[in-house]
């Protein structure tokens, strides 16, 4: 039997560890956008309001672009272990 390198072992677990916070963050963010892009169907336009929107989108893409491509099956069973 093969001996599995502790370093490379603790290497993947901090790994998948930081990517669930990734997607923590992501999914964080994504809130933050929806709220605020919701709240513009109470109040009036301003560019203000329009700019921060940009800038939370902007964040959240950044933020999510590694999960672009992942199942919405495969983010939700990750998605149970953000808080």
């Amino acid at each position: 039997m093969r001996k599995i390198n502790p370093i490379l072992l603790l290497g993947l677990i901090f790994f998948s560890c930081s990517n669930d916070q990734s997607l923590c963050r992501c999914i964080e963010a994504g809130d933050k956008v929806n709220k605020l892009s919701a709240s513009f169907f109470n109040r009036d336009y301003s560019v203000l309001g329009k700019d921060s929107l940009d800038a939370l989108i902007s964040h959240r893409d950044s933020i999510c672009d590694n999960f672009k491509m992942m199942s919405g099956e495969e983010m939700l069973k990750l998605k149970e272990n953000c808080n």
